[in-house]
């Protein structure tokens, strides 16, 4: 479910459920099954250490690289895959993409370049074999929500990990994926079109001051999520939108617990409104919710 399916809900409790994801409350979800896919990736490894997206002096460059990968990935309609894979006395960090069979050069490697020089990456698909690994786990962390941005056009910023909870976790053997899909502006624009309506819809019969207190201040906070949401998806018409999957690996549950305990730390906070960061466990069981729909 890319986006929840407001319209089929009866009731403003019904509604705020499915918009804050409430489903997914303490959800043990299933073990991601598109690890195979990603191992067929082309991957490039970062030669030399990187602060992407560290907010800290002399990193206007490096800031501007995230926004402008994102937009030229998202026009070439190009998956994307970040993987960080952690030994206990060194840390790999890969960017890798399916580029399409007329490409010569990934989108991202050709940005890379552009910002940074040519010697910042190189092509490296030692990563493959660790993903095929990993698909033969039966547990895994992930994490689901919207991250805590400051703005709404940059939750990559915040996906993407900075240097304190890598080193909160140093010393063990542990792997960080994400991976994005493209979303199409068709499916933005129809998602759009189920906000307004239910704005109009709130502020014409809901939101009065004839109505029971407790009823309308649920309706004012549905009405805050979907104008938080709506603002959310305009500027996701600009720059592109995605369909992320955040995972955490390791070799025992404790460890993948610990992950998941400093991800939510990082990622939580109040501008988390729309869906909160929650962590969860992921099982091979197929009765379990698919964990990379969600």
């Amino acid at each position: 479910m890319i986006f929840p399916p407001i319209r089929e809900a009866n009731s403003i409790s019904e509604k705020l459920s499915l918009i804050t994801r409430g489903d997914l409350e303490e959800s043990i979800l299933q073990f991601p099954n598109n690890l195979e896919y990603l191992s067929n990736f082309e991957f490039h490894r970062l030669r030399r250490k990187l602060k992407l997206l560290d907010e800290r002096e002399n990193n206007q460059a490096l800031f501007d690289i995230s926004e402008t990968l994102l937009m030229g990935l998202h026009a070439s309609n190009a998956p994307v895959c970040f993987v960080i894979d952690v030994y206990p006395d060194h840390i790999k960090i890969y960017f890798g993409s399916k580029a399409n069979q007329n490409e010569q050069t990934s989108v991202y490697k050709a940005i890379f370049d552009g910002f940074l020089g040519g010697d910042c990456l190189e092509k490296s698909n030692d990563i493959r074999a660790r993903i095929h690994q990993l698909n033969y786990y039966s547990i895994c962390g992930a994490i689901t929500g919207i991250p805590n941005v400051a703005n709404v056009r940059h939750p990559i910023k915040k996906i993407v990990p900075s240097d304190h909870w890598i080193k909160s976790l140093e010393g063990k053997r542990w792997t960080y994926i994400i991976n994005g899909f493209c979303i199409s502006r068709d499916i933005i624009s129809e998602f759009q079109a189920q906000i307004i309506s239910e704005i109009a819809m709130l502020k014409t019969s809901t939101i009065r001051e004839d109505i029971l207190y407790e009823a309308k201040r649920h309706a004012e906070h549905y009405n805050t999520l979907l104008e938080t949401n709506l603002k959310r998806l305009e500027n996701a018409r600009l720059t592109g939108m995605w369909q992320i999957g955040v995972y955490f690996f390791a070799d025992d549950e404790m460890l993948i617990r610990q992950g998941l305990g400093i991800l939510s730390a990082h990622f939580g906070g109040k501008k988390s409104l729309i869906q909160p960061i929650r962590a969860h466990i992921c099982r091979k069981d197929s009765g379990l919710k698919p964990s990379f729909s969600n």
